[in-house]
């Protein structure tokens, strides 16, 4: 790190991927169960969540809300462990970071699944706090259960 920061510039990027980290924590909690307030307290007012094929793109808390609730529909039971959370300050008030994720999904036909996935976020400081601006995921496998490869 080529940068000279103040103790108080150090201890305000501490403070600020510590921050950033419970909104990924939140993300999980606040989804796996059924949270709203919660899961929606982490966007910015004007975030982009782009979920890909599975259930598309919203732009704003309202939209995020909307495909929150699609996703609860299709998929009533969901538990996500979020881990190698990475966080970089792009500019001041300002983040950009990545993420890794293994989700468990039983769908509304009673289908188990499992998917590996990777979040691409940007953050913002705003309010006192910081919140997700934009998330893009992107799913590398599906797997439905029981995994019959796995044997007895």
């Amino acid at each position: 790190m080529s940068e000279h920061l103040s103790v108080e510039e150090r201890l305000a990027r501490i403070e600020g991927k510590q921050a950033i980290r419970e909104l990924m924590a939140s993300y999980a909690y606040g989804c796996d169960n059924q949270d709203r307030e919660r899961f929606l307290s982490i966007w910015a007012q004007d975030a982009h969540w782009n979920l890909g094929e599975a259930f598309g793109a919203a732009d704003g808390r309202d939209a995020i809300e909307k495909v929150l609730e699609s996703i609860w529909v299709a998929s009533p039971e969901t538990r996500h462990w979020i881990t190698d959370i990475t966080v970089d300050f792009t500019a001041a008030g300002r983040a950009a970071g990545d993420a890794h994720t293994i989700c468990y999904i039983r769908n509304a036909a009673g289908d188990e699944l499992f998917c590996a996935c990777d979040y691409a976020n940007e953050y913002v400081e705003q309010d006192g706090g910081w919140a997700i601006s934009k998330c893009l995921l992107t799913v590398h496998w599906w797997k439905t259960l029981p995994f019959s490869d796995l044997g007895s």
